[in-house]
């Protein structure tokens, strides 16, 4: 009878047996409360689950822990990444900045050291120089015509000074240890070779690489440095040094031709200890 007391009302339609999400008690339907625990139940039927679903269809799948993860570790690459190429273009940039700050000032620095140098700075240096070689001041002299070359590297005349000086100590002081009669005789030649690459047929330059090559043995190289000094010495402006010059080179290759292994006996001009014999010789001039 409808509605009577006792009657227990019938399932939903559509329900299927279940069991109990606490207690796995049989329950009478889905929204049952469980008779043995006690626990409400919303349990939703696997026949009210649209098929579609059941077989996985229609369905987006959701990452993982471990998607999740991976993602991170992505975006954290790929920035790391970024900022090392960022890295790389600001250091260039920062290197081109500096260039171009720098270059012009380096330019300008030599350019304050060669040719914006007062004159008279060059020749004070290139005369103090000068008047120490011939005091015999050797060190004090050096280190005077070093001065004119770094105020005046591109000149001819501080460079032949220096060589000449450089060979007046080989002359006075043989008793200088090899290191250092080889140091001079270095000096020499670099500033020499400067000279000559330039000009290659200066009488000056000249006569002193033919003493280079003398004092290494080298006796034909020498004989052609001292005739290219004697065919040029015309050049030399000044009357008194080109006879010097002259007569140096004249002696020099009449001795080597007639006996090519000959002892020279060369004196500087500046050399004011020369006995009678080593005043016999053949000197070797110096000054500009």
């Amino acid at each position: 009878m409808s509605g009577a007391k006792g009657v227990t009302p019938p399932p939903p339609q559509g329900s299927s047996k279940m069991s109990c999400q606490s207690c796995g008690s049989p329950l009478e339907h889905s929204t049952a409360t469980c008779a043995f625990c006690g626990s409400r139940n919303t349990i939703v039927p696997a026949a009210e689950v649209p098929l579609q679903h059941q077989r996985g269809e229609g369905r987006q799948v959701t990452k993982t822990y471990q998607d999740s993860l991976r993602s991170i570790q992505e975006g954290i690459e790929y920035s790391a990444q970024i900022h090392a190429a960022e890295t790389r273009r600001h250091n260039i940039g920062r290197v081109l900045l500096i260039l171009i700050g720098v270059l012009p000032t380096f330019y300008l620095f030599h350019w304050g050291l060669t040719q914006g140098r007062d004159p008279a700075d060059y020749e004070e240096s290139l005369t103090a120089g000068i008047t120490a070689i011939r005091d015999g001041a050797y060190p004090q002299g050096h280190e005077l015509l070093l001065k004119a070359l770094i105020q005046r590297p591109d000149f001819a005349e501080a460079r032949i000074v220096s060589a000449a000086a450089r060979y007046a100590e080989l002359l006075e002081k043989p008793y200088l240890s090899t290191e250092q009669q080889q140091n001079h005789l270095h000096k020499v030649y670099s500033d020499i070779h400067f000279v000559v690459e330039v000009e290659p047929n200066h009488p000056k330059a000249n006569l002193f690489l033919g003493l280079y090559y003398y004092e290494m043995g080298k006796i034909p190289e020498a004989i052609i440095a001292f005739q290219n000094s004697l065919d040029h010495v015309s050049e030399v402006p000044d009357e008194e040094d080109r006879k010097r010059y002259s007569q140096t080179a004249s002696a020099i290759l009449k001795r080597l031709r007639a006996v090519p292994g000959e002892n020279l006996n060369l004196h500087s001009q500046v050399d004011d200890t020369l006995d009678d014999d080593q005043k016999q010789g053949i000197e070797v001039p110096f000054g500009r």
